[in-house]
């Protein structure tokens, strides 16, 4: 992503840039097939607007707030969840804010006006480290605008399907949205799509074929093991571009 250290996970694997939040993605999945994150564009004169699903939500973020103009002020709403406390990390960003413990997840609401420059920040730091649930609006006018609903799905509804209804985001309509789009979204369709189009609709698909125990993993409590344990398997991806069906395939070890 132009922005400076967020990219989207699966984008990471494509690019064999695999790293720990990768790791901690892939965790939550045993062996078998099960759908993953899902995106839909759809670009027109007036405006663009991305429709996805969990675990796309951070992206679609971060996309946006690369696209906001410096120096302009945006009503940010909802919610920071994470796994581990980040309140010094998010302090850094915005010093009011503080992250609470809820059962095994930190939580921090947010509902104030923020410079884009917070917002880039936001995601550039912490994209890869939390969920970023949360709403942009503009002061003025109704693009560039965010939609993210405010709570993580429950983890049955992850494994059995994700749609695209999670995280909305509008924009507005030019050739260099889309060409930031594939590069960041799509690298391995890049030389097979053709700029500008009007709609797009991706589908990830995540066989996990085996997992791969750590070494000396008898003598480790059973959390441990899980959490150290490594996926092997594959990415199947279907891209649908203005009626056009493209596919890829990208192998695993996390």
């Amino acid at each position: 992503m132009p922005l400076e250290n967020y990219k989207h996970f699966i984008t990471r694997v494509i690019q064999n840039n695999i790293n720990e939040y990768v790791h901690l993605i892939f965790n939550r999945y045993g062996r078998g097939t099960f759908p993953g994150p899902t995106l839909k564009l759809v670009f027109q004169r007036n405006r663009t607007t991305i429709n996805s699903s969990f675990l796309y939500e951070n992206f679609t973020g971060a996309f946006l707030a690369y696209f906001l103009p410096d120096g302009d002020k945006f009503k940010v709403t909802g919610n920071i969840v994470s796994h581990q406390d980040l309140t010094s990390q998010l302090s850094e960003i915005i010093s009011s804010l503080s992250m609470k413990k809820s059962k095994n997840l930190y939580k921090a609401t947010i509902q104030m006006e923020l410079l884009a420059e917070n917002i880039k920040d936001l995601y550039s730091l912490l994209g890869e480290k939390c969920y970023l649930l949360i709403s942009i609006k503009p002061l003025k006018g109704t693009i560039p605008r965010l939609q993210t609903k405010k709570s993580i799905p429950k983890l049955t509804e992850q494994i059995i399907e994700l749609k695209p209804d999670f995280c909305k985001a509008y924009l507005q309509s030019n050739e260099e949205i889309l060409d930031v789009f594939v590069k960041e979204a799509l690298p391995d369709f890049q030389d097979k799509i053709d700029i500008p189009f009007k709609n797009l609709n991706l589908k990830n698909e995540f066989v996990i074929t085996d997992i791969i125990l750590p070494e000396n993993w008898k003598s480790m409590p059973s959390k441990e093991v899980r959490l150290k344990a490594k996926r092997k398997g594959k990415i199947v991806r279907t891209l649908i571009v203005d009626g056009k069906t493209l596919k890829t395939e990208h192998e695993f070890l996390v």
